[in-house]
């Protein structure tokens, strides 16, 4: 079995766990809330319980959302930067949101996992500064300029 299909079976084995675990505190909370509110403290503790086991689970899709990103941004696929959609490379269009795939997105923030631009020098996510050793662009004409020229030699307009 390969890499990738194993670690997508343990995050399927990890989110189920948790489901489980969050099914027990949920049915703890109901035998707390309605036979007789008498220990608000075992209410609390219960959800808590249920609060930490969403984030995980939350946190465990993040990662899952991740590393298909990942896996389509290397095998030169295009992610919609709109709605994060994975669309063949060369597509015009997304396939699920329509909007126009001019700016292909070519890496993810090493940050938050954002999908970016590679124009993008801060993340729209986390807002993050991105990797400085990315070669500066014209805000105008998209063309790649030398590192600290204040305009572009294509169009001219001043470059921050």
């Amino acid at each position: 079995m390969s890499e990738d299909n194993l670690s997508a079976l343990d995050h399927k084995s990890e989110l189920d766990e948790l489901a489980e675990e969050l099914l027990l505190a949920y049915a703890k909370i109901g035998e707390l809330a309605f036979p007789e509110i008498s220990s608000l403290l075992q209410y609390a503790e219960s959800s808590a319980v249920v609060h930490d086991v969403m984030k995980r689970m939350e946190a465990i899709r993040a990662e899952q959302e991740r590393e298909e990103l990942e896996k389509a941004l290397q095998s030169g696929q295009i992610i919609c930067p709109d709605c994060q959609t994975v669309n063949l490379e060369g597509s015009l269009f997304c396939g699920e949101c329509g909007i126009k795939l001019s700016v292909q997105v070519k890496t993810l923030c090493p940050h938050c996992g954002a999908s970016v631009t590679e124009e993008s020098r801060f993340c729209p996510e986390c807002g993050q500064k991105l990797d400085s050793d990315q070669e500066p662009v014209c805000p105008a004409c998209q063309l790649k300029i030398r590192s600290g020229a204040r305009f572009c030699p294509e169009c001219g307009t001043k470059v921050d």
